[in-house]
């Protein structure tokens, strides 16, 4: 949990102008041939700038990869066994294939046939093996991505099969696979702790690194990829502040910028020539109750709570239509285990009632009960969008009489203060990847020290069975029940009101065509698609 934690239109003009061509021509071809005079057709050529922000040491390799932006950068560059689907389930990248034992621990993956680095050595499941080892390395072990491979072993039956021992069942492995998978014939003879400079590799992404330098680095087409892109080139301008690289996208200077906040993007919605393009991430805000709180532990309390907020009009406002509103732990991009329900309408009345019925009567414009007014606080994290958030949230729980006070602090001292459980309301946002796996979040072992169920909730010996369940088997249908049941007991609970689920934004000149953003919104996933030249096929 970490604290942060469009196509065109049709073209109706365009049978006006084969129209008038036909007039003026004088020949005998009809509309229907010349209605085709719009249809674009993709090349291969062509040069895209893209505006990258320095969020921290960046590298191109997945396995140190930390920050956002280096994440991104290092997944166009080396590919994983798998990537997420549409609906947020893995499908094959590097893998065409795999199985799943019964009891999901062993996992065994198969390499599509000729695969190739970028400088035409072979790709095999040696390299497989050597990347496990350096993320298992001392160099990587405290990381999140080395703590996540801790304890797992491999072997390699063949040049193309992998098998992936797992000390516990975890269906949810697969959506680790997705790291980037490094060459071994050009890493090994390095020091593990030397890679996190590296940036002459071989490749097996789309591209490869031509040149870097301090304020950009220069990519070049893979022409050994299995997914060739139609871009020959492109640049990755370097960036010290996110207004900068905005203005940079607007004023042309670059063709591209991603990873946008709802702010960044309405600015280049406004521009000339200029589109946002916007997917679904696996990310979800939410307003956390913390039920050690006397106040709080009260059902009819957090009822009236999660009546108050109007998550429309903070989605359709605060966010800019930027986001799309949630309703449970498990976000829409996850379609096979996200749970359909329809979002509680704004109802102060109901909520009123609610106050009432536990005590907390209107006296002027506050919420009284023994002479004291209903007050709260609200911890969330100093940054945007969360402030703006808060301020709403803050705003919405004064209409109802509720006296709220915001603690605004570092992304670190937020997390700290969960991990205290001295909080009474925290507003988090959580991306815990294309996995419906919460079992950290929510079962009832992790709410002591060093777990991460913050909740407070009282143990709940269902959800616990089908947390247990959805973790332990790899059958889709038994995770989805187990999955859907498990944010039935969450909601039936009150246990914290879901807000909304960010966009991925990615602002592009309309010169640049192609972009689409897969479920989670990683945008270089489908990176090969991009393209500038075209011609019109007749």
């Amino acid at each position: 949990m970490t604290p942060r934690r469009q196509r065109r239109a049709g073209l109706p003009a365009l049978a006006v102008l084969a129209a008038v061509l036909v007039a003026a021509l004088g020949v005998g071809l009809g509309l229907v041939a010349l209605g085709g005079l719009g249809r674009e057709v993709p090349l291969s050529g062509g040069h895209v700038r893209e505006a990258l922000v320095v969020d921290g040491p960046l590298t191109l390799v997945p396995a140190f990869a930390e920050t956002p932006n280096s994440r991104d950068v290092s997944g166009l560059l080396y590919r994983g066994l798998t990537r997420s689907g549409a609906d947020g389930k893995p499908v094959g990248e590097l893998a065409k294939d795999w199985t799943v034992d019964a009891g999901a621990k062993t996992f065994t993956f198969h390499l599509r046939k000729g695969l190739r680095w970028s400088d035409g050595a072979p790709l095999t499941s040696s390299d497989v093996l050597y990347t496990m080892s350096v993320l298992q390395s001392d160099a990587d072990a405290k990381s999140a991505t080395g703590q996540a491979w801790a304890g797992i072993s491999a072997t390699a039956p063949d040049g193309v099969t992998i098998v992936y021992s797992l000390p516990q069942s975890s269906a949810a492995f697969l959506a680790l696979t997705s790291i980037g998978i490094l060459p071994e014939h050009s890493l090994k003879p390095r020091a593990v702790k030397t890679l996190r400079q590296v940036t002459d590799a071989p490749t097996s992404g789309p591209f490869v690194v031509a040149h870097a330098f301090k304020d950009h680095i220069d990519l070049a087409r893979n022409n050994h990829a299995f997914e060739k892109p139609y871009l020959d080139t492109m640049e990755l301008r370097l960036y010290d502040s996110r207004d900068r690289a905005v203005q940079a996208l607007v004023d042309g200077e670059v063709d591209v910028f991603g990873a946008m906040t709802a702010a960044e993007a309405k600015r280049v919605a406004q521009s000339m020539n200029r589109r946002v393009v916007a997917g679904s991430t696996f990310a979800y805000a939410e307003l956390l109750f913390n039920q050690k709180n006397a106040l709080l532990a009260d059902d009819h309390v957090r009822k009236a709570l999660g009546l108050a907020v109007d998550r429309k009009t903070l989605v359709d406002h605060v966010l800019a239509g930027y986001a799309r509103t949630d309703e449970s732990p498990v976000p829409p991009a996850i379609s096979w285990a996200a749970l359909s329900t329809k979002t509680p309408a704004l109802d102060l009345n109901a909520a009123g009632r609610e106050l009432d019925a536990a005590g907390w009567k209107k006296q002027g414009q506050y919420r009284v009960q023994d002479g004291k007014r209903l007050t709260l606080r609200l911890a969330t994290a100093d940054a945007d969008p969360y402030t703006s958030v808060a301020a709403a949230i803050r705003s919405d729980l004064a209409r109802l009489g509720i006296t709220t006070t915001t603690q605004s602090r570092s992304p670190e001292a937020l997390l700290n203060l969960l991990e205290s459980r001295q909080f009474d309301m925290a507003l988090t946002a959580v991306d815990n990847g294309p996995d419906p796996d919460m079992y950290v979040f929510w079962h009832s072992s992790q709410a002591g020290p060093g777990g991460f169920n913050f909740s407070g909730m009282p143990k709940n010996d269902d959800l616990d069975k089908e947390l247990e369940t959805g973790r332990s088997t790899p059958d889709y249908a038994a995770r989805r029940k187990a999955y859907l049941d498990a944010q039935k007991a969450i909601l039936a609970d009150n246990a914290g009101l879901f807000l909304y689920t960010p966009q991925s934004l990615v602002g592009a000149r309309d010169a640049v065509k192609g972009i689409s953003l897969p479920a989670g919104g990683a945008r270089y996933d489908l990176v090969q698609g991009w393209y500038v030249n075209t011609r019109h096929k007749l």
